[in-house]
């Protein structure tokens, strides 16, 4: 199933399970679904009560349910601000919240020839052609450092492993209000 078709899917049975239960506020999802991931191993959604809730509402969602401790040691909460999308209100959990989330990237050139490292940037920047940071609307940061908007995060991960280039990543936010935002705009 084509990942539109399934967020779709998603959304409406959410919005369903939404409009059956009011004690939920929210169903968001986040993960390598939201991050792009072409074949995603697993859905992550979190569903958010407005008060405890009995057990038999939290059995038709099969749940993994955690003690509290347990829960917030190894909660996600990373990837939930930058990344979750809300399938009740159809924007992003970093929008909800006036924020841009997206994923800076840091890579390193040092171990390739002057030839490899030519091939690599007309891939990247483009050669007569549309190169990876126009085809994923990411943003040129500082020298060997890429902004790229959340939806991208696979492509841009896959696209330095083919090229065996070593990198690390890591989410951002900034505020909407932030005055210089325009020129950071990955979306």
């Amino acid at each position: 199933m084509k990942q539109n078709t399934l967020l779709a899917k998603l959304k409406k049975e959410a919005k369903d399970a939404y409009k059956k239960n009011t004690e939920i506020i929210d169903i968001l999802l986040y993960g390598s679904f939201i991050k792009g991931k072409t074949i995603p191993s697993d859905i992550d959604i979190i569903i958010l009560f407005n008060r405890t809730i009995d057990r038999d509402v939290l059995k038709s969602y099969k749940p993994i349910i955690k003690i509290y401790k347990d829960f917030f040691e190894s909660f996600p909460s990373e990837s939930i601000l930058s990344e979750g999308y809300s399938l009740i209100s159809d924007k992003t959990l970093a929008e909800l919240y006036k924020m841009k989330a997206a994923y800076l990237f840091r890579y390193s050139l040092k171990n390739k020839n002057k030839s490899k490292r030519m091939q690599f940037y007309y891939a990247l920047y483009g050669r007569n052609t549309k190169g990876v940071m126009e085809a994923t609307n990411s943003k040129k940061f500082s020298n060997e450092t890429i902004l790229t908007p959340i939806e991208y995060t696979e492509v841009i991960k896959e696209f330095f492993e083919i090229n065996h280039v070593e990198y690390f990543y890591l989410p951002i936010l900034y505020p909407m209000t932030y005055s210089n935002a325009e020129r950071l705009n990955v979306s």
